[in-house]
């Protein structure tokens, strides 16, 4: 019997990209943490309260998760890929107006809106890798694309690390902020 291929070449540009979703949603996930205490700090709110900021996250994942599915069930892969792009876009860009009024709630929104869209994109992610190939083979995809979720997260620790040093850095010797 000959042994399956990973995946064939037609699928690799795919293949890639929906893994790099893995990795990014890792980063945008974990960001979650950083941006609590930075909400502690700048927006001045307690502990119990910056605690809404994983409530914001992870109720949008509860929320998320069957209706992405039915959705990708009725529309497909790529409308699922495309609607959770544009929800986690859209999350992105409502810290724009969250930080110019400087509100924690309108900042919880953004990240509802963004979560959202990764609870989108996790939910259409892992069957659509699993299609990407030979079926004798979709799960070594389904964990070769899962463990860019965890180099994501390590990378997301040095990325904030590193944006945090520069805000304040840059706040030290230039008087920005």
């Amino acid at each position: 019997m000959k042994s399956a291929k990973f995946t064939e070449k037609k699928y690799l540009v795919v293949l890639a990209f929906v893994i790099s979703l893995f990795f990014f949603w890792a980063i945008a996930l974990t960001m979650g943490d950083v941006l609590n205490k930075h909400f502690q700090n700048v927006l001045h709110i307690s502990k119990s309260k910056s605690g809404l900021v994983q409530l914001s996250i992870f109720g949008a994942y509860a929320l998320m998760g069957i209706p992405a599915g039915l959705f990708m069930k009725k529309f497909g892969y790529k409308m699922g890929v495309i609607l959770g792009l544009t929800l986690f876009a859209g999350g992105c860009f409502l810290f724009v107006p969250a930080s110019n009024m400087a509100s924690f709630d309108f900042f919880r929104f953004a990240l509802f809106i963004l979560a959202l869209g990764m609870a989108t994109l996790e939910t259409v992610a892992h069957p659509f890798v699993a299609s990407l190939g030979d079926e004798r083979t979709s799960d070594q995809r389904v964990n070769f694309a899962q463990s860019f979720n965890g180099l994501g997260a390590i990378v997301e620790r040095f990325t904030g690390r590193f944006l945090y040093f520069w805000r304040s850095w840059r706040r030290q010797f230039f008087g920005f902020r």
